[in-house]
């Protein structure tokens, strides 16, 4: 069974370089966040060529992590080459970013769809319309986060498009991660609450020095994140389709 406990345990498994590495991915998103606060909302071009260069960063990031943890790579985390780092990312955007961008517009329109349905016969109110929304898009975003793993696996665009692993597997990986929320949320809340809780004591929030800690946390729970799908890959995907190459021979 995918363990958050491991999946900690292995985004710290390099010491002082992973710490090095969260500080400097930290920075990334403290840039953005510190453009974005101090121009109040508007948006300027230099800001959205950050965001976007930085979300090219990370998604390389997560992809890296999430091959290498799966692969029981000696090294979770990626080198301090910037270069691979947007080389996987835009990789990443190109095979995954068509199949995010329809389930987006699917999860909508089907949202919209059940809402009209249920006004029609009289049953629609602001909990039923949120219930829907809920629904509707873990669904979809269980076909995003299969195929964000199948792509993970090789790092080949076809991998990602693969419908009939997809609807196979998408409610297993779907479940994995409602489980998986309030247990990350809860190490989120001894670790990164604990030293947000003495920095109120002794400086009180906000302030830079904090606001660039929570940036480093993001940091830190993408690399968990990522390393924690790695293992449910591993135990579902993996495990199944070995199990019934098995069972034909």
């Amino acid at each position: 069974m995918a363990s958050i406990r491991d999946a900690i345990e292995e985004s710290v498994i390099e010491g002082g370089l992973a710490y090095t590495k969260y500080f400097i991915m930290g920075g990334l998103f403290y840039t953005c966040a510190d453009m974005f606060l101090k121009n109040k909302g508007h948006l300027s071009g230099l800001f959205w060529i950050v965001a976007i260069a930085t979300f090219i960063l990370v998604l390389g990031f997560s992809l890296i992590v999430t091959q290498n943890v799966k692969n029981n790579s000696n090294k979770v985390l990626p080198s301090f080459n910037i270069f691979a780092l947007l080389w996987q990312g835009l990789k990443g955007f190109v095979a995954i970013g068509p199949i995010v961008l329809v389930n987006m517009f699917l999860a909508k329109l089907t949202a919209n769809f059940i809402v009209k349905f249920f006004m029609n016969v009289g049953l629609v109110s602001k909990g039923v319309i949120i219930a829907i929304d809920i629904c509707v898009c873990a669904v979809f975003l269980s076909f995003m986060l299969t195929a964000y793993l199948l792509y993970a696996n090789r790092f080949k665009v076809i991998d990602a498009y693969n419908i009939k692993l997809i609807t196979k597997y998408c409610i297993d990986i779907i479940f994995a991660i409602f489980f998986f929320i309030p247990k990350l949320a809860f190490a989120d809340l001894i670790i990164v609450g604990g030293v947000t809780y003495i920095f109120w004591l002794l400086f009180g929030i906000p302030n830079p020095i904090c606001t660039y800690f929570w940036c480093v946390a993001f940091a830190w729970n993408l690399a968990v994140s990522a390393g924690y799908l790695a293992q449910v890959n591993y135990e579902t995907i993996d495990y199944q389709e070995n199990q019934s190459k098995e069972n034909s021979y």
